[in-house]
This record gives C-alpha cells, structure tokens and sequence, in this order.
C-alpha cells in the first residue's frame, strides 16, 4: 500500500484521533510533534503489516453475519490434533469463531510461533481467530519490567510508580510489608508500583505518551500473526487519578485511539474493547470509537456461559460467549456489540 493509501485512510480520522489525542496530553504540554511521531509510527507499521500481508483477512463485516463466537483458554501446548478435535465440537454448537484468552504476549521469536501455529491451526478448521490483549499494564517478568528493576528511568517511566509513600497512599492503601493492597514496594529500586488488583500486572502510566506509542506498537505486532479480531482488555483501568472513577473520560479518548490506529494499519482486524463498566459508561466508550468497533459487557457474557454450558459440559467458566451485530446499526447500543446467549434453544 501507497503513501498516498494512507493518507486516504488517515483523513476521515485525522481530526479525531487529534482531539483525542490533545484532551488527554494538552494538561501535560504534550506538543504536536509528539502526535506527529505517532502517526510516522503507524505509517511504519502499515508498511511493515503490508509486507506480511497473508490475504486472510475476513474483516469486521464478516464478525456481523458470522456464528457465535466462545473464548479459550491459550495454551501453548495444543496439538493440531487437539485443536482438530476441539473445532468439531465447537462447529456442532454453532460456533464459528474464537478467542483465546490469557494470551502472554510473545517477546521471542520462539514464543511468537507457537502462538502463530496455534493461530494457523484454528485458520486450517476454519474458523477465525481473536486474541486478548491488556491495555493496560504488563506482567512483572515482562521485559519492560525486568529494565525497570534494573535502573533503566525510561521504564520506570512507563510505569505507576511512585518513590514517596505517602503520596502513594493517596491513591489506594498499601502495605509496609508488600502483603495487602495495590502498591507494591520494589526495594530494590525504593519504588512502589501500582499493580492491578485483577491480574497483579504493573499498571503502565499513560500520562506519559510513549506508553501510548509503545503499546500501538505491540498492537500492530500482533495483527501480523494473521488474527482477525483483537480484544482490548483491562480498558478500565488503563488511567489512575486520585479521584477514584467508574470511568476515567481519558479512557474513552484512549480506546478511540487503539481503534482508530487498527483501521489505519490493519483495517481488516476487528477490535474489541472490553470494559466491567456501567451501562452508562458503555455508551460513552462506544460513541467515542470510530465504527466496526465493539464493547464487551462482561455482566452479559457471564450470564451467556451459564446458558451455553446446559449443553457442552467440557466448557471451562472462561469459555464466554458473544456474537456480533452490525456496528453501524445502533450507535446507541455499546458498540455494536451484542452480548448475550448467541444461540436459540
């Protein structure tokens, strides 16, 4: 694809993405280079996606008229064999897609492959494929982390860290003896990070906009492996103020931007945005996003699993269901994103 391709896709975004972008950064002095720079990174990145290019690609149209999808565990150790078995299962229950779940994100060249050849096997049964990704925070072996520890500032700040206990205690309580709470003290580096209360993960600082760069940068890189949809998760807690907030209004801005870079580098990817937030909430989250994105109601799918495993007893309590509805038919609804029992019965 062109320069000029680009810069079709890029202008019906353009003024978007810049709002976006200037309401979240303008309080910190963030200037236009720095939104400038983040365009050059994902022209960078288009090129390269247009190189690995795999002609697979189904495209959000397809997820609006496709079956069911369910999510799954990843593991790196299924067969072709298991997942062979696993796939005729799935298609006699009407499902036609799926998601896998608690994937690590691959930092090795050997990592990488196993997850594509995961991914590949799924394409082979015919069936297209999603992938989890946290937004907002990294797990403490993440190579980002291991930097951190070792003294590297610029990793450091990526994440919440704060050196001052007393000023961390104004964002969540703690314990002196690393036992109980959110912040966590690093002796190490006389530290206490922010960890996030669902995964233990190191929630990373947004307000610094490299996090925003780098995050992308691993979005795209996950688009190469041939997936046709990308969840977003953790959305809610991807901003931290003292204040606390169902919703931070920085969240929305910051989904919109995840979006609006996955239809400019890899257009054909479904991403979806999964938020634990109320109702209310939800609508801002999807009225914010550019179309053919969606948003996930945690509550919804719960109560679809328990209507879905009456009839597959193999089921695991992650094994969540959601289907697909056009994303331009109700702007009012989250996202275009049906949740609930995806089948009738």
């Amino acid at each position: 694809m062109s320069a000029g391709e680009f810069l079709q896709r890029l202008q019906p975004l353009m003024a978007e993405m810049e709002a976006a972008f200037f309401r979240i950064y303008q309080p910190f002095h963030v200037q236009e280079e720095t939104f400038d720079a983040l365009l050059a990174m994902l022209d960078e990145q288009r090129l390269n996606r247009s190189l690995l290019h795999r002609g697979k690609d189904r495209g959000p149209a397809w997820f609006c008229s496709a079956p069911a999808g369910m999510r799954l565990n990843y593991s790196a150790a299924q067969s072709a064999a298991q997942i062979s078995l696993r796939a005729k299962e799935l298609r006699e229950l009407g499902i036609g897609w799926v998601q896998l779940s608690e994937v690590p994100f691959p930092h090795t060249q050997r990592s990488r492959q196993v997850l594509q050849t995961e991914i590949d096997a799924w394409h082979a049964e015919g069936f297209a494929v999603g992938i989890d990704f946290d937004v907002a925070g990294t797990p403490q072996d993440d190579p980002w982390a291991s930097q951190a520890l070792k003294g590297d500032l610029s990793m450091q700040q990526r994440y919440w860290m704060i050196a001052d206990a007393k000023l961390a205690s104004l964002y969540s309580p703690f314990s002196k003896e690393n036992e109980t709470g959110v912040f966590y003290k690093l002796e190490k580096i006389h530290q206490y990070v922010y960890r996030s209360p669902q995964t233990g993960g190191w929630l990373l600082d947004y307000k610094n906009p490299q996090v925003l760069s780098v995050m992308l940068k691993r979005f795209c890189s996950l688009a190469d492996l041939g997936v046709d949809a990308i969840e977003l998760r953790q959305l809610d807690h991807m901003w931290k103020e003292c204040k606390a907030q169902p919703l931070y209004p920085q969240i929305p801005d910051l989904f919109a931007l995840f979006v609006a870079a996955g239809k400019l580098v890899c257009p054909s990817v479904l991403v979806i945005g999964h938020s634990e937030a109320a109702a209310h909430d939800l609508q801002i989250l999807a009225q914010r996003a550019p179309q053919s994105a969606s948003v996930l109601d945690q509550a919804a799918m719960i109560n679809s699993w328990n209507s879905l495993a009456t009839r597959d007893t193999k089921m695991q309590r992650a094994d969540l269901i959601f289907s697909c509805a056009d994303p331009s038919h109700d702007r009012d609804s989250p996202g275009g994103l049906r949740s609930g029992p995806p089948l009738e019965f």
